[in-house]
């Protein structure tokens, strides 16, 4: 406030009332009695005047005239009021309320002295009682409603100013009063009003405009708010409260290290201000001062321990600066306080969440939610630790909830998105990417995501498509991991192995133990036929996540066509991958392939038993139905045999393999004609070896001799025609290798990388300015 901060135009007081104590204090002639009336009319002329110098030096003549002159002392102590010269006016009604204990004037003048000297009560006491005995002082409604406002009753202090300005409309100090007191109710619009109708009659007044930029700064306006901020400090530099507003507004428009600037000053000031401490600890958090935001939020809680406010903002730093337990006691202790504060719950529920305590991140988040079940960050919140858990379905009903009650809430879609794709519900996450991009375009979460959705879905083009934008918005080293990953799977599963390694490689390079990569980059070299490669990194892929059963099963078909000493292949280390792989996963394709290594070593009822374990769970799967033929046919099991690749000839019907096995089944059953027929099939899509066995059967070559169809039944195992070698033949499966294509491995999605920091960021942060202590502190 200014240093005269009441600018009263008129005192009623001054009246008849003054005018008859002069004239009986005369106690003199009728002349000297009208002279006396000639000067108090002037003196009261000039103080209504404005003119508080030649008020004072007309109201000494009279009482150099006469000493007891109470009502002049008053009217004098009111000029010398209204000049800044407290000392003085406290003298003069002090002596005026000796003589007479009753004047309104004096009291009110008193009252005054006491507000600007913080004496609050005293001020209030005397105000109130100057207007219980003259209830037309505008000077007394003025200091009360002040007082009042001082205490925090904003509605009665609208009240008194409302009153003063009845007698006096043009009482500037009234309107910036009542101003201030709207803005503390958050009438801001109305305290705008007041605080330019005061500044129309006092122009640079720095108490109305400190007030008026409060009032723009709860509206948003936080440029019209540094505006008057700067004006109020340049007109008073001991603005304590200007400086705090100017602090809250930079600190709103990101100028973080100016807001601390100005909290600074401010707290120069008034070191010992809770309110500025709080304020500077805000600031410092979102500059990154973490460690100087703890030290001010304890020096604040040193001054008022029972803070809240400085709790919460002492929290946020100590999370940022990974003091977790520290935190969690700080959150004890301000719950300790307000148990129902769902932003200390949510803090808490942070700090939990970081230290690995998902159940009591998810009971704190929980039960901020029984308190306000409206805050959509807090089912963000709770969402975020239940996907720790793995969750999933608790994950997707809280971010729905948080949806419903904000439909464009990021945090809870990228969540949702997320868990829907961990879910398997790969269409779901790919439309929640969709829609968390319309609201974050080009952001390299969200492409990423969308695109490993797309993955899943077998949509390579739009994967690849969507990953190339994402690396190409990536800002973080694990969004570009990610990115490269899923369009190397892309890349593979559409058949370009070479630029699936490439990516698989640039994405290793940045995170060298990446286990995904690994076993697509070891999957892709195994279908380019590099089996020593494959077997390579299936096995560092193993060595960073041993439960992998892809690349076990990966590994078991590389190691299926590498040489060993005496065989074309590492048939032991196929079954022992494919028994790791099956102790995780029971799946088709180990069971049929380790089926094909035991027939490869001529254990037949292992092969058999195998290949019955695959049909079991795929009954269309061909190729277990071949192996388990050739098992059949090898045990001289010959109907079995032929059943069996009739079976598979149905799901694959030019397999030149399976129909050759199902001629050599018939031709053991003695059925001439059905295996010549199947030869003649064989030999037409390809088989060379069926046309040679045709030929024999036709008696046209001896190059199978002897060979009749009683042999068949009587020849040992296999007899001439070893089935497992034919296994790693050109007539193999249409996809060359024992490993049948089926969805990418799914590698379980972290959250959003963003979210963690989100939980606390999207949510509103505390005022700058809190209505509890804003008056009391500035």
């Amino acid at each position: 406030m200014s240093k005269a901060p009441f600018a009263c135009r008129a005192l009623t007081v001054v009246g008849s009332a003054i005018l008859c104590a002069l004239l009986a204090a005369a106690g003199s002639s009728p002349a000297q009695a009208a002279a006396r009336e000639t000067t108090a009319l002037e003196v009261r002329s000039l103080y209504d005047a404005g003119r508080y110098a030649d008020a004072v030096a007309a109201a000494t003549r009279l009482l150099e005239a006469n000493r007891s002159d109470w009502a002049a002392l008053a009217l004098r102590g009111a000029a010398q009021y209204r000049l800044g010269r407290d000392e003085d006016a406290s003298a003069d009604v002090t002596r005026a309320l000796v003589l007479q204990p009753r004047d309104a004037l004096a009291l009110a003048v008193r009252a005054a002295i006491a507000l600007r000297r913080r004496q609050d009560q005293a001020a209030l006491d005397d105000a109130t009682a100057a207007l219980a005995i003259d209830a037309k002082i505008a000077l007394a409604y003025l200091v009360r409603g002040q007082a009042q406002l001082r205490r925090g009753k904003y509605a009665e202090a609208i009240a008194d100013e409302n009153a003063a300005l009845t007698l006096d409309p043009k009482e500037a100090h009234a309107l910036a009063v009542r101003g201030a007191a709207h803005s503390s109710l958050g009438e801001s619009k109305e305290a705008i009003a007041d605080e330019d109708a005061a500044l129309a009659l006092m122009p640079g007044d720095a108490y109305a405009l400190a007030e008026r930029g409060a009032a723009r700064l709860e509206l948003k306006d936080y440029a019209g708010a540094i505006r008057d901020a700067n004006r109020a400090v340049s007109a008073d530099p001991t603005n304590v409260y200007a400086y705090s507003t100017l602090a809250a507004a930079r600190y709103r428009t990101r100028d973080v290290e100016g807001g601390i600037d100005a909290a600074t000053r401010a707290l120069a000031l008034q070191p010992g201000n809770a309110f500025l401490l709080r304020l500077r600890g805000a600031i410092e958090v979102e500059a990154g001062r973490n460690e100087d935001a703890v030290k001010d939020e304890t020096a604040a809680l040193a001054i008022e321990p029972r803070s809240v406010y400085a709790f919460v903002i002492r929290i946020g730093a100590r999370l940022k600066l990974g003091e977790f337990a520290a935190a969690v006691t700080d959150a004890d202790a301000a719950l300790a306080l307000d148990a129902r504060n769902t932003t200390l719950l949510q803090l808490r529920s942070n700090a939990h969440y970081f230290m690995g305590n998902y159940p009591a991140a998810i009971a704190d988040a929980t039960r901020a939610l029984e308190v306000d079940p409206k805050d959509a960050t807090l089912y963000n919140t709770r969402a975020t630790a239940e996907a720790s858990q793995r969750n999933y379905a608790a994950v997707i009903a809280d971010a729905t909830a948080a949806l419903a009650l904000a439909p464009a809430n990021a945090v809870a879609l990228s969540l949702r998105l997320s868990a829907r794709f961990n879910k398997g519900d790969f269409a779901g996450s790919r439309d929640d990417a969709t829609a968390y991009l319309r609201l974050r375009p080009n952001d390299a979460y969200g492409l990423e995501m969308r695109g490993a959705a797309a993955t899943q879905l077998g949509d390579y083009p739009a994967t690849i498509a969507d990953e190339t934008a994402a690396l190409a918005a990536s800002t973080g080293e694990l969004q570009r991991v990610f990115a490269l990953a899923e369009r190397g799977t892309a890349y593979f599963y559409s058949g370009d192995y070479a630029r699936a390694i490439l990516d698989e490689s640039a994405c290793l390079k940045v995170s060298p133990k990446y286990d995904f990569a690994f076993r697509i980059r070891g999957a892709a070299k195994y279908f380019s036929d590099d089996y020593a490669g494959a077997v390579k990194d299936e096995t560092a892929a193993l060595a960073l996540e041993p439960g992998s059963a892809y690349a076990y099963r990966i590994r078991a078909a590389a190691r299926y066509f590498i040489p060993t000493a005496g065989a074309r292949g590492d048939f032991r280390g196929t079954i022992a991958d494919d028994t790791a792989a099956l102790r995780i996963e029971n799946e088709p394709s180990a069971h049929a392939r380790r089926a094909a290594a035991y027939l490869a070593l001529h254990e037949f009822e292992a092969a058999e038993r195998d290949a019955t374990a695959a049909i079991a769970l795929d009954p269309k799967n061909a190729f277990a139905l071949r192996t388990r033929g050739f098992a059949r046919l090898a045990r001289h099991d010959f109907q079995a045999a032929a059943d069996d690749e009739r079976a598979s000839l149905t799901f694959e019907p030019k397999n030149a393999l399976a129909s050759e096995a199902l001629g050599d089944a018939l031709a053991g059953l003695g059925r001439r004609a059905e295996a010549l027929t199947a030869y003649e099939d064989a030999a037409r899509w390809g088989n060379r070896r069926a046309r040679r066995k045709l030929d024999t059967l036709r008696g046209r070559t001896s190059g199978y001799a002897p060979l009749t169809f009683a042999s068949f039944s009587h020849a040992p195992p296999l007899g001439r025609f070893e089935y497992a070698s034919l296994l790693g033949s050109d007539d193999y499966p249409d996809t060359g290798k024992p490993e049948p294509k089926h969805a990418p491995p799914q590698k379980l999605r972290p959250e959003n990388p963003e979210v963690a920091l989100a939980r606390t960021k999207d949510r509103p942060a505390p005022r700058a300015t809190p209505r509890s202590s804003k008056r009391n502190s500035a």
